[in-house]
């Protein structure tokens, strides 16, 4: 079977060359509201430059390719690999241009962990198996975990779940006594056998870990990619990285749904009794429409004291004046001051209380439906 040269774009020029693709794969997720699929189309082609999803598809879905002794020293960043002994070519001299040099190999010198260099910090919480791989520990380094949250530059969830006020902070208080009642702190060995077990179900918000991604210590040798690949195959671009292209496509969609729900959540307010639903009525809103039929009828407000809700509520401000009117038991009080008000998270009020922490999200959402439909302000 004959091998052809087929060229692999840039991020750049792939953005540019299927824009229209993009452009279709985007709008096909939305049924209405066709207006913000321009939006959305921006959202997606910044999350495809910066994810560098060509070179995640490279690195991920082709190591076992050939390239030839130029792409290869670009792979590692100009460095001659003539004279590297430990990369030893499948094809040709050493000397030879044209000799073929498998990825695997020149990853594998180059220290490459795709894992790492390619992963995205979200926000999330992940276990202490997943943080030693990512900052390129071995799976039973926990000493070196101690170290870093010993320097203040890595801490557990439970220290990083709340907004720090400084030395003197309650929320780190809280979290160093949960670890203490995990059996756990700095006094602590921890690569000692009696606390393998609570050191491994730690969890750490990957926030952290930006730091420490990419090529940290410069161990990573992985400079570019290269500009060409040699497959077996002349259909161009790949179907493949069209479909990885559409993987990341829909991702991004999905969450822009999330991020705008999430924003109309809070631009509703907690407060809000004349535009909500449940309490709007055809006296309080009504549709105007344009003379042409093709426009989308625009909402508008008839009764203007149905926006009374809002300014009531940019004039309240005292939130325990608010809760005392409420009509909130102790314990709502209690629960409300200990979580929200304090910036502490529900998990470590309840441990800290000894109470099950499903207890304490059924009165937190008691006292926040009060809350809710409090009209005493």
């Amino acid at each position: 079977m004959a091998t052809y040269l087929i060229s692999i774009p840039t991020n750049e020029q792939f953005v540019r060359q299927w824009h229209n693709w993009i452009f279709n794969k985007v709008n096909r997720h939305f049924k209405r509201d066709k207006e913000r699929v321009p939006d959305t189309v921006q959202n997606v082609i910044l999350r495809l430059l910066s994810k560098d999803f060509i070179g995640r598809w490279f690195f991920k879905h082709l190591t076992d390719e050939l390239v030839n002794r130029e792409d290869a020293e670009r792979i590692l960043g100009g460095a001659p690999i003539t004279y590297i002994g430990h990369i030893k070519p499948v094809s040709g001299k050493r000397s030879d241009k044209d000799s073929l040099w498998k990825i695997t190999d020149l990853l594998a010198y180059a220290k490459f962990d795709y894992e790492r260099y390619y992963y995205s910090c979200q926000g999330h919480t992940v276990d202490t198996a997943k943080v030693l791989r990512l900052l390129g520990y071995g799976p039973d380094d926990f000493g070196s975990l101690q170290s870093l949250y010993r320097q203040n530059r890595l801490f557990p969830a439970e220290m990083t779940e709340h907004f720090c006020s400084g030395e003197k902070c309650i929320g780190c208080d809280n979290g160093r006594e949960t670890l203490k009642l995990k059996g756990l702190s700095l006094a602590h060995n921890w690569n000692s056998l009696s606390v393998r077990d609570a050191v491994l179900h730690l969890r750490w918000n990957d926030r952290q870990f930006k730091r420490f991604l990419r090529d940290w210590r410069h161990t990573n040798k992985v400079k570019a990619l290269p500009k060409h690949l040699v497959r077996p195959t002349n259909h161009g671009i790949d179907a493949g990285l069209l479909k990885y292209a559409q993987m990341v496509i829909d991702h991004e969609v999905v969450n822009d749904f999330k991020r705008i729900s999430r924003a109309d959540d809070t631009s509703i307010g907690v407060f809000n009794k004349g535009m909500s639903p449940e309490f709007g009525n055809e006296d309080t809103v009504a549709w105007e429409t344009s003379e042409e039929e093709t426009e989308k009828p625009d909402r508008i407000i008839r009764d203007p004291s149905s926006m009374n809700a809002f300014g009531e509520f940019e004039q309240y401000r005292d939130l325990f004046k608010l809760i005392s009117a409420s009509g909130l038991t102790d314990v709502e009080k209690e629960v409300i001051q200990g979580t929200d008000l304090s910036e502490i998270s529900v998990r470590s009020y309840a441990k800290n209380r000894g109470v099950p922490i499903s207890q304490i999200n059924k009165i937190r959402e008691s006292a926040l439906e009060k809350l809710r439909n409090c009209s005493g302000f």
